[in-house]
Parts: C-alpha cells; sequence; structure tokens
C-alpha cells in the first residue's frame, strides 16, 4: 500500500474505498495501534441515529499514518485520541458524512532520562464528496427546466443548481460556466468538473468557470464546509486596478469556514485581481491543496490568496499544501493563526498577464503578518521552494507572539547568509 504522503487527494479516495477498515461506532470501539501499522484507514459508521464514539489509542512507534472517515449515518462520531498514558489529548468530532481526519504519529525524548513517548498529531481535517443528491450542469446542452438529476436532464446555469441544491449535495459540470455572482449559502455542497463532451477543451479535459468582462467576482461563497474539485477558474476583468479587492475576483469567501480547493486551477488575466479573496468575516478551516495559480499580476496587483484583516482578526487553521504559483505578484496573504504552509512552490520569474518577456514578476511570496491588531502566530512553514532572493522583503512570518511560527526546512535557489527580519525572523538558505 503506497504512503500518504505520495498520494494526491483523488488516490486517497480511492485508497480509502479499496483499504478502508469498516467499524460500527455503536460499540464504542477502540483502535489499536498494532492494527493501524497493517490497516491504517478506517471507515467509521454511526449506526443508532445518535451521537456516537470511537477511540484512537496511543501509538507505539515513530511516524505511523492513520486517517478515519466519517463514511454512513446520521448525527456526529467522536473521535478521542488518547496518548501513551492513556489520558485523553484531545478530541475530533466528524459532523457529516465524508468528513475525515488524517493524523500521523511523533516523537517525544525526556532529555533527562531518555524515555520516549508517543503520540497523535493532526495532518489533515477536510470535507470530501457530499452525500446527498446529484445535479448536473451543462451549459451547452442543459435547460433549466430540467430536473437536473442527470446528464441528459441537466442544468443550463450552474446558478439554478445552487438555488436547487441542499446541504450534502454534489453539482457535476462540464464545458464553460460564464455566470457573474454565483452566491453559495448552503452548507456541505460539492461542486466538481467533469471532462466535457464536446468542444475545443474535450482534448484537455478542461472544465472552466469563467468571466472575460468586469464584475465583482465569480462565486461568493458564505455557506460551509464546501468542497470545489477539478474546475480551471479564469478570473473577472477590472477597467482599472481595483486595490481595495472589490472587482476582479475569482471566489470571495465570506464566513465559509471549511472550505476546501482540491486539484483546481486559478487563472488570471489582464486586471484580474484576486483568485481566493476573504475579507474580515470569519473564515477558518480552510484547506487549498494540489492547485495552480498563475497569471495573478496586474503592473504592481494581483495576488493569489489574499484576506484582510479588521480588528486583530486572524485566520485560523489554513492548510495551503503542495500547490504551484506561477507569474503571481502576491502569492499567499493574510493575518494567520496556526497555519499550515507546506509543499508549495514559488516562482519569482513569469509572464505578465497581458503577455510580453518574462520578467521578476513576484514582490510578495508569503506574508502572514498582521495588519490590523494582533492575534496570529503559531504557523508552520515548512518543506516549500521559496523563489527569488530568501529575503525579508518575499518572506514574512507573524510576529504577534515573537518566535512563534516556524519556519524550517524550506528550500532556495541561493546560499546566502542567514539573514533576521524586523519580525524576529531568522531565514537561512538550503541549499
Amino acid at each position: 500500500m503506497p504512503a500518504l504522503d505520495t498520494l494526491n487527494f483523488k488516490e486517497k479516495l480511492g485508497m480509502w474505498t479499496e483499504f478502508g477498515i469498516n467499524v460500527d461506532c455503536s460499540t464504542s470501539p477502540t483502535i489499536n495501534s498494532s492494527l493501524v501499522e497493517a490497516f491504517p484507514v478506517y471507515k467509521l459508521t454511526n449506526h443508532s441515529g445518535s451521537n456516537e464514539t470511537a477511540t484512537l489509542a496511543a501509538p507505539t512507534k515513530l511516524g505511523i499514518p492513520i486517517t478515519v472517515l466519517f463514511s454512513g449515518g446520521a448525527n456526529n462520531i467522536a473521535v478521542t485520541v488518547k496518548d501513551s498514558t492513556g489520558a485523553t489529548t484531545y478530541t475530533d468530532t466528524l459532523t457529516a458524512v465524508g468528513k475525515y481526519q488524517e493524523y500521523i504519529s511523533i516523537e517525544t525524548v525526556n532529555l533527562t532520562t531518555g524515555a520516549k513517548t508517543y503520540s497523535w498529531s493532526h495532518r489533515y481535517s477536510t470535507q470530501v464528496v457530499g452525500a446527498g443528491t446529484t445535479y448536473y450542469v451543462d451549459p451547452t446542452n442543459g435547460l433549466d427546466t430540467n430536473a437536473g438529476t442527470s446528464w441528459g436532464g441537466a442544468f443550463k446555469t450552474m446558478a439554478t443548481a445552487v438555488a436547487t441544491a441542499s446541504a450534502g449535495d454534489t453539482i457535476l459540470f462540464r464545458g464553460t460556466i460564464a455566470e457573474a455572482t454565483i452566491a453559495i449559502t448552503v452548507n456541505n455542497l460539492t461542486i466538481r468538473g467533469t471532462a466535457p463532451s464536446s468542444g475545443s477543451n474535450v482534448a484537455a479535459g478542461n472544465v472552466w468557470m469563467e468571466l472575460a468582462a468586469e464584475q465583482t467576482e465569480l462565486i461568493t461563497l458564505s455557506g460551509e464546509n464546501c468542497h470545489f474539485e477539478n474546475i480551471c477558474f479564469r478570473g473577472p476583468s477590472t477597467a482599472t486596478n481595483n486595490t481595495t479587492y472589490s472587482l476582479g475576483v475569482c471566489v470571495r469567501l465570506s464566513g465559509a469556514t471549511g472550505t476546501q480547493f482540491i486539484g483546481c486551477r486559478f487563472q488570471g488575466r489582464t486586471n484580474a485581481m484576486a483568485a481566493i479573496y476573504s475579507a474580515a468575516a470569519t473564515t477558518d478551516d480552510v484547506e487549498i491543496i494540489d492547485c495552480e495559480f498563475l497569471y495573478w499580476n496586474t503592473v504592481t496587483y494581483g495576488a493569489a490568496i489574499k484576506g484582510v484583516s479588521t480588528g486583530g482578526y486572524a485566520y485560523s487553521d489554513w492548510r495551503i499544501i503542495n500547490n504551484t504559483f506561477r507569474s503571481c505578484v502576491t502569492a499567499i496573504q493574510f493575518n494567520a493563526k496556526s497555519c499550515e504552509i507546506r509543499k508549495n512552490t514559488f516562482m519569482e520569474y513569469g509572464v505578465p498577464a497581458a503577455g510580453g518577456a518574462v520578467a521578476a514578476v513576484m514582490t510578495m511570496g508569503i506574508d502572514l503578518r498582521s495588519t490590523s491588531g494582533a492575534g496570529g502566530g503559531a504557523n508552520m512553514v515548512t518543506d516549500n521552494y521559496l523563489g527569488g532572493v530568501y529575503s525579508n522583503s518575499l518572506y514574512l512570518k507573524n510576529a504577534d507572539v515573537a518566535t512563534s511560527d516556524d519556519w524550517a526546512g524550506n528550500w532556495t535557489k541561493t546560499t546566502t547568509a542567514t539573514i533576521t527580519n524586523g519580525y524576529g525572523m531568522t531565514l537561512t538558505a538550503t541549499a
């Protein structure tokens, strides 16, 4: 069985289907570490209809992965995580079918006695495919008067599908969706692109949500635990540089806790301002995994992932993992707390969105600082390729709590001396 670190999101779904062990949580079972080494994926089912529990016993060695997935039933499943003394370290509640947690075992060494203890550490927690009704959108052949429950009877517009869907439903679409400001307020909605049946994008298998004209955004999202997968987004343009980001945004998040973007492409154009943008309202636990961001540059503006904070609000528990940032003026910029930025590639040079010669495009790679008030810190930034000069001007930690950020194990193209910036972060280049 392949290691979890070698798999992307889609491969993990297949792995769960093939290797997952079914667990009936009505008996309050305990998953022992000896079983985890042989069977690292457990599909938990709630059979009674009331809240049920499962216990994850402490690991006995370093580096053991485990996934627990809520695969069926109603209400919640609480996963109680134990340490080597048998004490409860924390409890994770899986609130919907498709919700899962990934853990990895870590080792703690007592420097006085040399004794080793083992415990579980979080890797991911996320929402996967919806478990309700599946609706279909085909902008070429569909009709909004259809039932929308098959390709033969597909809706024509995404707006109709979103208005029809309820929590836990899935929307599949093909072709190009060219609609402005699709408002998504429903929780736990999955939207997935599928290969088109005809047209110029068949060979590439591309499915697009795009707007060429000046518009506020493609999607405004306030629903929680929504999942977007296999979609090529292309941002709307603006007449001029819109530095307040009131125009030219692909996806605008507002209180959209638990949002997921998996295997998506976000492509800018001239005067497109931001791929993923959030302002003020609480938006935590966002996951952006296996995505590509490119051409988010318009002179000195353009951002791949940007959050604006007021009153000291910090975006917490975002996981930005295994993404590529190309030709972006700003890659990641928001006041961050307890966030994980790992296995990403940040490229300094790129091509302007309006065309032209290759140039140094990126002026901000990662900026996790507070812009208004305190509240951030305790972020982990590791195993990334950080393009450009590994310097204070491109990579900035959050310093609301001095030295609370962990930046280590990142790769750069230079071996310059250690740099310490004004926010207390020490950067050491790695060959």
